[in-house]
């Protein structure tokens, strides 16, 4: 399953990636991220594990992720390594000196507990709302830091 949510933030490409770089902070803005602990030392950066505690509906399973990409200020990307597989990328791109698009893509293979691709069909335009809704709540959270 492929899915590509795009915002436009009313912020510059630095005040964004300065919140997004921040792993910890994921679960102020992401919906069903409940919490995340990390499992490296590290916090940031290439490498960086952390299970994360994600919850849609009613299903609530431990994500575990490895920073597989980070490319300050542009892009973070994540492998899936639990239940559900995959890739996600969080990238930003410069738009003006006041404004930035935000990029969120997922590549998730969903498990045959979850009824594998038919379940996958099932919860895409489910997750493509809470992850818009997430790109909201990031918009938001920056709105009330700057």
């Amino acid at each position: 399953m492929q899915i590509t949510i795009k915002r436009t933030l009313p912020y510059p490409k630095s005040v964004v990636w300065s919140e997004i770089s921040k792993i910890e902070r994921h679960v102020l803005w992401m919906g069903d991220a409940e919490r995340i602990d990390f499992i490296s030392d590290s916090r940031t950066g290439k490498a960086t594990e952390f299970n994360c505690i994600t919850k849609v509906g009613p299903i609530r399973v431990t994500d575990r992720m490895k920073v597989t990409g980070w490319e300050e200020p542009n892009q973070i990307t994540v492998a899936h390594k639990g239940l559900f597989k995959g890739e996600g990328t969080l990238s930003l791109k410069h738009l003006s000196p006041e404004f930035c698009e935000i990029t969120w893509s997922e590549h998730i293979t969903f498990p045959p507990l979850f009824l594998g691709p038919i379940g996958a069909q099932v919860a895409k335009p489910i997750l493509e709302k809470i992850w818009g809704n997430n790109l909201k709540q990031l918009e938001a959270l920056l709105k009330t830091s700057s």
